[in-house]
């Protein structure tokens, strides 16, 4: 089933009359590896939709989802340059937003918690209650804590008390 959508989409993408299809089905050929779990398969295919369709009708998500493909594929480096480059854009975009977060997320891991931190600040400015509604204000304060120098196990230990209630635990 999915061989045969990926020869489908190959040969709408290959046709050279078929105008915004073959743009969509050269993406839709990344998402396929991509939700297949075929991560550096997706990579190659999104970053040929990038290189071919330069601010296409899905370059933000092709960009996107390799920068996603490039974390499973533990290339950090080059995934935060995606998101970076979503995270700039004054384009609108329902990807600016998970771009940030994984920013967030992506320079906590590498413990570069002052990146994380402005990234953190920018989503609570930018998206206030939404960003709110996904810790993102837990994070900024773990973010302070950490730049400053706490332990991570013990900051860790401690947000999982406040998570439970202190009079509970």
């Amino acid at each position: 089933e999915y061989d045969n959508a990926d020869k489908s989409y190959n040969l709408l993408s290959a046709e050279k009359n078929a105008g915004l299809l073959a743009e969509e089905s050269m993406y839709r050929r990344g998402e396929l590896f991509y939700t297949r779990g075929k991560f550096s398969e997706s990579v190659n295919l999104f970053e040929s939709y990038i290189k071919k369709y330069y601010k296409g009708h899905f370059y933000y998500g092709a960009v996107y989802f390799a920068a996603d493909s490039l974390v499973q594929e533990n290339n950090l480096t080059k995934a935060i340059l995606y998101y970076q480059q979503i995270a700039d854009t004054t384009d609108n975009t329902t990807y600016k937003y998970g771009s940030l977060k994984k920013l967030v997320e992506l320079h906590k891991f590498l413990k570069e918690y002052k990146v994380a931190l402005s990234y953190a600040k920018l989503l609570l400015n930018e998206y206030g209650q939404q960003a709110k509604d996904d810790g993102i204000d837990v994070y900024e304060k773990e973010l302070v804590a950490l730049s400053e120098g706490a332990d991570s196990r013990v900051l860790k230990l401690e947000t999982e008390y406040a998570k439970e209630g202190s009079e509970k635990t």
